[in-house]
């Protein structure tokens, strides 16, 4: 989180673009902890996608769109801002 807030605060995007990017980044690692936590309290870390639910291939996918796009908002930002402006 520390490394995404660099990129927010040195880049060139907007406040709401900039916020909509690390808010998923932000939202969807609090999910991550909750569900290590949620599986060390039931004890099966074993593999966790073993029983794997209905929503599981959906909820893995968004959370790869979220983050890899997020990124590359910000990342863009960064650049943009760092090299052309």
């Amino acid at each position: 989180m520390l490394l995404i807030s660099a990129f927010v605060q040195f880049g060139q995007w907007s406040y709401s673009v900039n916020l909509a990017a690390a808010s998923a980044m932000a939202a969807y690692f609090a999910m991550a902890v909750a569900g290590y936590t949620w599986h060390g309290w039931r004890g099966d870390t074993e593999n966790q996608f073993a029983p794997a639910g209905g929503g599981l291939g959906v909820f893995m996918g968004s959370l790869m769109v979220a983050e890899i796009g997020a990124w590359l908002v910000l990342v863009a930002g960064f650049v943009d801002r760092q090299f052309w402006h």
